[in-house]
């Protein structure tokens, strides 16, 4: 194996143990999700169509149909909402990470997992909306204008 061969298998490696919990849930509930590693932009580029502040939230003054909410409000906006069960993407805010397409529903029912430290988005590009969880279980919810 060469040197750059085994540098990425490494990073694979520690992307996905760093998400073990998460895709051992998927796998045992049989949630379908595709993993986009660390260098891959696809799910980045679905993030940046959204404003993003210089500290790294939703910009909600440039996006239409906006809320913040604490965590115990979830189900209650994606009824309010209906946003039903779209695919989206999961993209962490911060460090080398994986980032997921899978479903909402998926997302939802693991949100244990996703919630506990690290800033996610979650964005669907066919609805054109954003969720951006916040470690202090403050949410963001924005449509693009």
């Amino acid at each position: 194996m060469m040197k750059e061969e085994l540098r990425e298998k490494l990073l694979r490696d520690a992307q996905r143990k760093d998400k073990e919990d998460l895709l051992t849930a998927f796998d045992s509930q049989k949630v379908k999700y595709q993993i986009f590693w660390e260098g891959d932009k696809t799910a980045q580029d679905e993030l940046s169509r959204f404003p993003i502040t210089s500290y790294g939230v939703l910009d909600l003054s440039k996006l239409q149909d906006t809320v913040a909410l604490k965590l115990d409000e979830l189900d209650k906006l994606i009824k309010s909402k209906q946003l039903d069960d779209p695919e989206v993407f999961v993209v962490w805010a911060f460090g080398p990470s994986l980032d997921l397409k899978t479903s909402l529903k998926g997302v939802l029912k693991n949100i244990e997992l996703l919630s506990l430290d690290d800033d996610f988005f979650v964005v669907c590009p066919q609805e054109k909306w954003a969720l951006m969880f916040h470690h202090d279980e403050k949410i963001l919810f924005g449509k693009l204008k």
